[in-house]
This record gives C-alpha cells, sequence and structure tokens, in this order.
C-alpha cells in the first residue's frame, strides 16, 4: 500500500495469518480518536496492540498514539461491552476487506465487525449478526446499518483464498485481458494484478492461477519511505519479518509527526485567540485613558470659569420669566460662550485657553 492510501483484500489476506494469534487473548482496554481505534490484547503475559484505522488500514504496532482524555459515546460503550472480553476467533469475510472478530464476556457473545472500505464502519452485532450499535449508522442502496437490523454483508466478490483453479479459468476466454479480469473481476486491484501477471511463467489462466497462489503463500514483507508490501516487490527496500512490521515502520512515524502538527496548530489557534483578546483590551484601554484625559480637562476648564458660568445661568433663569423668547435669544446669543440658546435650553461651550 501507499501511505496515503488503503489496504486491498489480498493484502489482509497476508495480515490475518498475523491477527490469528490475537485468538485466546483478552481485550484490556479500547482507545478511539475518530475513526482511530486501538485494542490493548493480553495473550498470557505477552500484551499485543492492535491499531485499526477504519476503512484505511490495520496492523499490530508498538507505539500507542494519543488518544482525547475524554472517550466518546461509542469508545466508553465499547469499553463497557468489550473491556476484559476473550478473542475466541479472528477472520477476514472471504478475501473481502472486511475484518470479523468473535468475542464472549462471562456474560455475552459478540462479533465485532470492521469495514475496512469506503469510509469504513465498526459495528457491533450479537452472535445473529443483530446490531447492536455502531460507530455510524448509515443507509445504503441494498443494505442499513441501525441498532436493531441485522448486518447484511456487501455482495462478494469471488474468494480468491478458496476458488479453485476449475473456477479461476472461468475468468478467462481468449478476448479477455487478464489484468482487467484479475483487477476488477477478481478484486484484486491494478498493481497485484500487474505483479501476478509479471511472476508468472506465462499468460495462460493456469499459470496465473499459480502465480496468485504463490502471491497468497508467500510472505515476504518489505517497505520504504513511501509504500509497504505483504511481499517482494520493491528492489530497494528494507525487508522485515512481517507485514505488520512494514506497516508500522512506514505510518506511525507519519501518524507521530500529523499529531505534533495537529497539537502544535491547536496550540497556535489558541495562542492567536489570545492575541486578538489582548489587542482588543489594549485597544479598548487606550481608549478609556483618552476619556479621562477629556474628562479630566472638561472638569477643569468647567471649574475655571465656574463664577461666569453661574452667574451667566442665574441672570437666564430670571430673563426666562421677563422676557419673550424673541428678546432671550437676542439677549443671550450675543454673550461669548452661548453657543444656542431658547426659553428651555441655554448650550454654552468654554474655550480650553
Amino acid at each position: 500500500m501507499h501511505k496515503d492510501g488503503s489496504l486491498s483484500g489480498i493484502e489482509y489476506v497476508h495480515l490475518m495469518k498475523e491477527f490469528s494469534s490475537l485468538e485466546g487473548g483478552r481485550i484490556n482496554k479500547v482507545y478511539q480518536d475518530d475513526t482511530l481505534f486501538f485494542f490493548p490484547v493480553y495473550t498470557g503475559s505477552l500484551r499485543t496492540n492492535l491499531l485499526i484505522d477504519l476503512g484505511k488500514v490495520a496492523y499490530f504496532t508498538d507505539n500507542k498514539p494519543v488518544f482525547p482524555a475524554r472517550p466518546g459515546g461509542f469508545c466508553m460503550f465499547l469499553r463497557k461491552r468489550l473491556g476484559g472480553s476473550r478473542i475466541n476467533r479472528v477472520c477476514q469475510r472471504g478475501s473481502e476487506r472486511i475484518l470479523e472478530f468473535f468475542v464472549s464476556t462471562k456474560d455475552a457473545e459478540y462479533i465485532l465487525l470492521f469495514e475496512m472500505f469506503g469510509k469504513g464502519n465498526c459495528i457491533v452485532c450479537t452472535p445473529e449478526y443483530k446490531i447492536i450499535s455502531a460507530f455510524e449508522y448509515v443507509s445504503y442502496a441494498d443494505r442499513i446499518i441501525r441498532g436493531g437490523a441485522i448486518y447484511t454483508f456487501p455482495a462478494p466478490m469471488p474468494d480468491i483464498q478458496t476458488i479453485e483453479e476449475k473456477d479461476f479459468v472461468q475468468f478467462f476466454s481468449s478476448q479477455d485481458n487478464a489484468q482487467q479480469v484479475l483487477a476488477k473481476e477478481l478484486g484484486l486491484g491494478r498493481e497485484y494484478a500487474d505483479l501476478i501477471l509479471l511472476h508468472a511463467t506465462d499468460q495462460s489462466p493456469s499459470s496465473i492461477y499459480a502465480s496468485l497462489q504463490k502471491l497468497i503463500h508467500t510472505t515476504a514483507a518489505q517497505y520504504s519511505s513511501e509504500y509497504a508490501y505483504p511481499v517482494s516487490v520493491l528492489s530497494d527496500a528494507k525487508s522485515v519479518d512481517s507485514f505488520s512490521l512494514a506497516l508500522s515502520s512506514l505510518l506511525d512515524p507519519l501518524r507521530v509527526v500529523q499529531k505534533k502538527e495537529e497539537h502544535a496548530s491547536s496550540s497556535q489557534k489558541v495562542a492567536d485567540k489570545f492575541s486578538r483578546i489582548i489587542d482588543a483590551q489594549q485597544k479598548q484601554v487606550a481608549r478609556l485613558e483618552e476619556s479621562i484625559v477629556v474628562s479630566t480637562r472638561a472638569g477643569e476648564i468647567i471649574y475655571e470659569h465656574y463664577q461666569k458660568i453661574e452667574l451667566l445661568l442665574e441672570q437666564a433663569r430670571k430673563d426666562r420669566k421677563l422676557l419673550s423668547e424673541k428678546e432671550f435669544i437676542a439677549k443671550y446669543t450675543s454673550y461669548p460662550y452661548v453657543v444656542s440658546a431658547s426659553l428651555q435650553e441655554l448650550v454654552i461651550e468654554v474655550p480650553d485657553e
């Protein structure tokens, strides 16, 4: 797989050989961050960490990602139902990108389904495949994921693990494109279709079938800075003991870097928010200081001219009773400090000398 892509069905065929080691182990706790799930599984004193990113990838890892301090509702549900549960069986649905975990507690049995195609999903079912809960409830044209419904598997592709040669060759005819048959009709994808054809002794269906069987049953995991494979594909890649180790070596460093970048981005957002608040507060303080200066000076001016203003106002109160409005206006608008005058109001402006 490419570091930005998702695993194919045949890659899960190889992973299931590793995941079978989980059988008999107990799920200690469940961790979740959106589509990312992390299951520490104990088999005796041996701890194995299973990481599953819905719709993308699943593998063993020694590195625990950072998870939210407060788990979400679905994570809490999984902890309540699956904490301490025993993994009885792990399998892949044919060669589809669907993983099934059959688990049990002292009180109940469950089937834990992981859909590793599209957006992905995690569904908890009864042994009869009645849905108890799911990471995401969704409706498709031919099936529905919701509580109480019976889980329906998508229409299956041919199972490349169990298909017999006589049935395999039926997919080919003289005019068929072998790459298209492998990639689309058998669901192997173009990359693995090309690899099968490359290692076939000739282009006959029987030789192609033999090459497919070799690809399924031979594991020679490797990884580079961009890719990880369960079989030998790249000439300059590093070989490792398992496909999980190849995936972990490729993806774990990216996950840590991404988490650091997300943390840095989150911290920067907080810093920017407080910076805006401080800037607004500083502007408000400046406005208040300016207002204080203006108000203080206005008080000082009034005090300096207090006697003149008081005499003017006292005379105006008397004239309101003696003069007509026309006479009042004519008299008081002639005063130096009076801006406007009426029997109801006298507006005075004192200069700042």
